[in-house]
């Protein structure tokens, strides 16, 4: 990222200066800590509550191909553990994503024999209407509105608190759910539910390329970091939807065939990747019980608005489930 930006360190990340590495995070925005400060991402809160460093390599958009890269670079910093949180949802789609617009990410691409012909037949699959004129320009936008995470929260959460609750009140958003049950008021829009659903789908020749590239990964990497003394563990970071289904089902929502789909994609995948890491002996946690248990005693534990990023308290639940994660590797 811009290291001209708030909170980013001379190498590109989000950190503040540190003298030496206990703990390295890897993963996309989630890491990051999209929509809070750096000391409430899920990597501030698990250095804080332990007393130690904890390097954010957390970069929103990354996926697979980039944690390989990040591995590496954090053997560099020689950590006692290394923690992959692991957001399902789009981190195999960003392969093809990254592969399809990156010469950088394309030459990585093929040192992993990644089939680039499959990322091009994935994005010809897509509605054209992604391709218009300005999308691009619109893009960059919203990745610096992003980065600028103070900016950003104020922007959007005057929106959310000023319209959007308004119109959940009155049922007026028409293309997606609308969530409106005690404290807890937000929209899901059809778009995402269509999005991760496709992201999360195995019948996709990409979705399987990116996930047996990800099953290499887990593999090399458990190799790589034991031969260091390294501890490796995944977390599991869950998707909104996911985290809402059951409490929408148990509240006689109508939810869509692609909402279950989703759900069901994404089940299918965790389970895959987690007997995978039962077969390694390596440790890792789901953290969708905890932001099921959360979301029901706590109330908003996402923004009003569509977004997959948690608030505050969310990032509390995902910091609480790394640090015992922590606790596994380290017994």
């Amino acid at each position: 990222m811009d290291i001209n930006l708030d909170e980013i360190d001379k190498n590109g990340f989000r950190n503040g200066s540190m003298q030496s590495v206990d703990i390295v995070a890897l993963g996309d925005s989630h890491t990051y800590g999209f929509n809070v400060s750096s000391s409430q991402s899920w990597p501030g809160y698990l250095g804080q509550k332990l007393g130690k460093n904890v390097y954010n390599y957390g970069v929103g958009g990354y996926g697979i191909l980039q944690y390989h890269y990040l591995l590496n670079k954090s053997l560099g910093l020689k950590p006692d553990v290394i923690i992959l949180g692991l957001y399902l949802a789009n981190d195999l789609n960003d392969v093809c994503r990254l592969a399809n617009n990156n010469q950088y990410w394309i030459s990585r691409a093929e040192e992993f024999q990644v089939d680039l012909n499959v990322c091009l037949e994935n994005q010809n699959n897509r509605n054209t209407s992604e391709h218009k004129p300005g999308k691009a320009i619109t893009i960059r936008i919203k990745e610096w509105l992003q980065e600028n995470v103070a900016l950003v929260s104020v922007v959007s959460e005057f929106y959310a608190h000023f319209s959007l609750l308004n119109k959940i009140e009155n049922k007026k958003i028409a293309n997606g759910l609308v969530i409106n049950s005690g404290d807890v008021k937000t929209v899901i829009l059809d778009k995402r539910i269509r999005a991760h659903k496709t992201q999360m789908d195995q019948d996709s020749p990409a979705i399987r390329m990116a996930n047996k590239l990800l099953k290499q990964f887990l593999i090399d990497a458990r190799e790589i970091s034991k031969s260091k003394g390294i501890h490796f563990g995944v977390m599991f970071i869950p998707s909104k939807e996911r985290v809402f289904y059951e409490y929408l089902v148990n509240l006689d929502y109508n939810l869509s065939a692609e909402y279950v789909e989703l759900v069901e994609n994404e089940d299918a995948l965790k389970l895959g990747i987690s007997s995978l890491l039962d077969n390694l002996q390596m440790q890792y946690i789901d953290v969708l019980p905890a932001m099921e248990e959360a979301l029901l005693s706590q109330g908003n534990i996402y923004p009003v608005k569509d977004d997959g990023h948690p608030v505050e308290a969310g990032y509390k639940i995902y910091g609480e489930s790394a640090f015992k994660l922590y606790q596994k590797m380290a017994e």
